[in-house]
């Protein structure tokens, strides 16, 4: 994405605003290499409700609670192509609702320390092998506590968790140092099979670490 003259690559669930009257562009790979959600908004009071809020000066939103976007999204789909003015007025009131979310975003309750210094760890020893039974070792739970912490934390599985932070950090090497072996790249990131890194990449990313790898390098230089 670009705008303003600045460029970003955006993770999975950070949000762009593409400001009124500004020029922007966004770049993506191959079909099913990432899944993009966008609504335009328009209005009169758009401009003075964006520079009161704030939103005007921003151009990425993340780390934030995803659920009320997703809500909103859903219901602002539902009414796609309906023009009644029950409709009409429905569709005003959710995109105030969502342009409010994102001034002032309600952030997830704060996970414990520990449990964030584990989470940490994680993210830090990828290379090393984890099992939830040691992860649960190092916070001092059981297996089901520690699941059930997860989840309601970071919205996931510690399994899910660790995998996710794999294929984050094997995207990141794989810009940074195209030219690394693939064999060195799993070892990095605590994978000792090439066929097992490759099929979650593609079903993390929806292409193969060769593909995303091309792509990289026919969009070199964007």
């Amino acid at each position: 994405m670009r705008q303003r003259g600045e460029a970003y690559s955006l993770e999975a669930g950070e949000l762009f605003l593409m400001q009124p009257g500004m020029e922007g562009e966004f770049l993506v790979g191959a079909s099913s290499f990432c899944k993009k959600e966008s609504f335009s908004i328009f209005g009169s009071l758009l401009p003075a409700l964006l520079e009161k809020s704030g939103l005007a000066k921003l151009n990425v939103i993340f780390g934030i609670n995803h659920s009320p976007v997703h809500r909103i999204f859903g219901h602002l789909n539902a009414l796609e192509g309906c023009d009644s003015p029950e409709a009409l007025l429905e569709n005003t009131r959710l995109t105030f609702e969502l342009l409010t979310y994102l001034a002032a975003p309600m952030q997830a309750e704060q996970a414990p320390r520990t449990l964030l210094e584990l989470k940490s760890h994680l993210e830090e020893s990828l290379d090393k092998e984890h099992t939830v039974q040691e992860m649960a070792q190092l916070y001092g739970c059981t297996p089901t506590h520690l699941t059930r912490l997860f989840r309601r934390h970071f919205h996931t599985t510690p399994y899910r968790l660790l995998i996710e932070c794999r294929m984050r950090a094997a995207a990141k090497l794989l810009r940074r140092e195209p030219e690394l072996p693939i064999k060195a790249l799993i070892e990095r990131i605590g994978y000792r099979d090439a066929l097992n890194f490759s099929t979650e990449f593609k079903k993390h990313f929806g292409v193969s670490p060769r593909e995303y790898r091309r792509y990289l390098h026919n969009i070199n230089g964007f």
